[in-house]
């Protein structure tokens, strides 16, 4: 990974990787397999004026499925899953000015091939998509923050997730959310500790196995979130981070997960309610 800038304000940035896996599930009747995948990307950044940033990127990318995202034992299996791969075309500005202000947003093209997904009604209940899966949508977001004294800032994403061809052409994908707003905001009680809060909503989505989007939508939900953090100065205690969170601060009730069945009705499972984390970080 490398930049090369041509200007003071023009700049390529370019980098890739190169991964050979080897996969073994003795469980299966083709046990073994070996994928050669890549990532790469290329970035055109432009920086005409102090605080004002734009790029143009246009990035390849993999994941290979965790082991136990195979059927354990299904010997009808034909193989072990494939890598996920894709590309994706962003653009995109970020501009801070009048030194305390914020604002950012970009729009992206995904296309994935061999997506893993969660289908019920087989035996394993892991798939690679049968069709390619493409993403399209935006991101706009805009904050306020003065240093030691308070912050805050509210972003929107907007994401049309369907499959591309097969069967299942133009159908929503199965629990991908189209919209997605969080406001979060911290306020310094003094230089050395900060309270903090915030929203998330996501709305509704197709429950899991429904490909042909024939059940009804899990609904959509919101979730509050507080917390505090201290950062103490002084020698002893210098470099350590104490925190402590309040996740789903009005014990909202609704469901995270749902899964269409054959009687074409869904299952849905609890989120998790009100819950809290403490926690002790450290660098050095």
């Amino acid at each position: 990974q490398d930049t090369l800038r041509f200007m003071e304000c023009v700049a390529l940035e370019a980098g890739g990787r190169y991964q050979r896996t080897f996969s073994e599930n003795t469980q299966l009747v083709h046990s073994r397999r070996v994928d050669d995948t890549y990532a790469a990307n290329a970035a055109l950044l432009f920086t005409p004026t102090s605080g004002l940033k734009t790029f143009v990127k246009v990035s390849r990318f993999f994941r290979n499925p965790f082991l136990d995202e195979n059927p354990f034992k299904d010997f009808r299996a034909q193989k072990i899953l494939s890598p996920e791969t894709g590309w994706t075309l962003d653009a995109g500005i970020d501009w801070t000015f009048l030194d305390e202000f914020q604002v950012w947003g970009d729009v992206f093209f995904t296309k994935t091939e061999h997506e893993i997904l969660y289908d019920k009604f087989i035996w394993g209940n892991n798939i690679n998509s049968p069709s390619d899966i493409v993403r399209k949508g935006f991101t706009l977001g805009a904050g306020w923050r003065r240093d030691k004294f308070a912050a805050a800032n509210v972003a929107y994403t907007f994401v049309d997730a369907e499959f591309d061809g097969g069967v299942y052409d133009g159908k929503d994908v199965p629990m991908a959310a189209e919209s997605t707003l969080a406001a979060n905001t911290k306020v310094w009680l003094w230089d050395e500790c900060f309270v903090f809060g915030g929203y998330r909503f996501l709305s509704s989505r197709r429950a899991y196995s429904d490909f042909a989007n024939e059940g009804s939508r899990l609904a959509g939900h919101g979730v509050f979130h507080v917390g505090l953090q201290y950062e103490p100065s002084f020698a002893p205690l210098k470099g350590f981070k104490f925190g402590a969170t309040i996740n789903n601060l009005f014990d909202r009730r609704y469901a995270d997960c749902a899964v269409r069945s054959a009687a074409k009705n869904e299952v849905y499972y609890p989120a998790t309610g009100r819950s809290f984390m403490l926690s002790v970080s450290y660098e050095f």
